[in-house]
């Protein structure tokens, strides 16, 4: 699905889970609660999708985990990041990915950026 607004999703949840890659580059979904229904979900695409916080269903997916996450894109997504991770995410964060391989991400000012901030991939 490519840059439509869903109001609701265009199918019941039991019909989609078994899906692994939705793609959803784009859109505006209207729930996004539904993604904690897609059980054998590994990978999740929300390119150029406003998000501001990740719904508490995403902790149903055991299939996709963040310590195993290997790719990062969040350009046009966020942009909030926190120095210390008390009101909103921090760059700090990132360190606990030790799988990553690619990071693309927009950061509105370099001071925010730790020291010691790098990847091994």
């Amino acid at each position: 699905m490519s840059g439509i607004h869903l109001l609701s999703p265009p199918l019941s949840p039991r019909c989609l889970i078994n899906l692994h890659t939705p793609c959803l580059d784009r859109c505006r979904l209207e729930d996004v609660a539904i993604i904690g229904e897609l059980k054998e979900l590994e990978i999740l695409n929300f390119l150029e999708y406003d998000i501001e916080q990740l719904p508490i269903e995403i902790g149903q997916l055991t299939g996709l985990s963040l310590t195993c996450l290997e790719e990062l894109y969040m350009v046009d997504s966020f942009d909030q990041w926190d120095i210390d991770g008390r009101r909103n995410a921090s760059l700090v964060e990132l360190k606990q990915l030790s799988c990553l391989t690619a990071l693309d991400l927009q950061v509105p000012n370099a001071r925010i950026i730790p020291k010691d901030l790098s990847f091994v991939k």
